[in-house]
């Protein structure tokens, strides 16, 4: 059994996917050669005396100040300042360079122009100085994390900034990757008046080659979220299957897992509405996936054996 594109509540536009995508093969940066970035993130930092640390996840440079890490599945690098990092006791930063704004979600705070400005030409120095800007860099932006307080009863009582969030995704001839391992993140408090940056994460293992591999169309891209056992399940018993977000792109694995094959997936978010519950009865259950949006035939067509691929 499975689910129809016509039996899914689409709350965003369903994707017009291509007949064929790009798959791409991944090389992981070794110790030495992200070593220059390990020395620049270490300088900026102002770490100062630190020990070399043989963890599981690769090497880290660690003292009292802060810790700068590199990960030998991936070639990520990560750095803090513990220091900057403890500077507040809970989520509110008083920034004073900051609008409010409303958009699809509601009220929102945003950085004002300036801010951002200074935050975007420190992050571009930093990441060329440390030779991580990496071909198919896409939009940048800055973002800044939301609170809010809430009564007993639930009600919002007040609500602010967080600390500001500098992003960076990537690209490869116009798809996006997708998933926790193509991405940079530079994170910024507002320390004596003035932003700061309390820590950083760079992941993206560089694109070495790229081959062109069928998807059969929007339908059979799909086909894993046609036919989710948990979604097909639920469904069966009255269960409405909405989407509420979808990406189309090539899935980048996480910072500790090993990946030489960046292909073809479909994120998808929704929610399963009228699930039935014993106890509580008609519930909403939240889901997220990734699903492959290419078949095993079509990756060993194009020269990948099915076990190079990540499940």
């Amino acid at each position: 059994m499975s689910l129809s594109l016509e039996g899914i509540d689409w709350r965003v536009t369903p994707p017009e996917i291509p007949d064929e995508l790009p798959v791409a093969t991944l090389a992981t940066p070794s110790y030495e050669e992200r070593l220059h970035a390990v020395r620049t993130l270490h300088d900026r930092f102002t770490l100062g005396e630190t020990i070399e640390l043989d963890l599981p996840e690769g090497v880290a440079h660690a003292g009292r100040r802060g810790e700068v890490q590199y990960f030998a599945a991936s070639g990520a690098v990560r750095a803090r300042d513990t220091e900057v990092c403890r500077a507040f006791p809970d989520e509110r930063r008083p920034w004073t360079d900051v609008l409010e704004v409303d958009d699809e979600g509601g009220p929102r705070y945003v950085l004002g122009e300036q801010t951002s400005s200074l935050l975007f030409q420190d992050a571009g120095e930093l990441l060329r100085a440390a030779r991580l800007l990496p071909d198919g860099l896409g939009d940048v932006d800055v973002v800044l994390d939301q609170w809010a307080q809430l009564d007993e009863s639930g009600a919002e009582i007040d609500r602010g900034p967080g600390r500001a969030v500098v992003r960076a995704p990537y690209s490869l001839d116009g798809v996006p990757f997708i998933g926790a391992g193509a991405k940079t993140r530079l994170a910024y408090e507002p320390v004596g008046g003035r932003p700061v940056l309390a820590r950083m994460f760079h992941v993206h293992r560089p694109v070495v080659d790229v081959h062109s591999v069928r998807t059969g169309g929007t339908e059979r891209a799909l086909t894993g979220l046609l036919r989710d056992p948990f979604l097909v399940e639920h469904h069966q018993r009255g269960a409405c299957v909405a989407v509420t977000g979808i990406q189309v792109g090539l899935l980048a694995l996480p910072a500790v897992v090993p990946q030489h094959i960046a292909a073809p997936a479909v994120a998808v978010r929704g929610v399963l509405e009228n699930v039935h519950d014993d106890r509580r009865g008609p519930i909403e259950l939240r889901f997220a996936r990734y699903y492959q949006a290419v078949s095993a035939k079509s990756l060993r067509a194009a020269g990948f054996a099915a076990a190079h691929i990540p499940h």
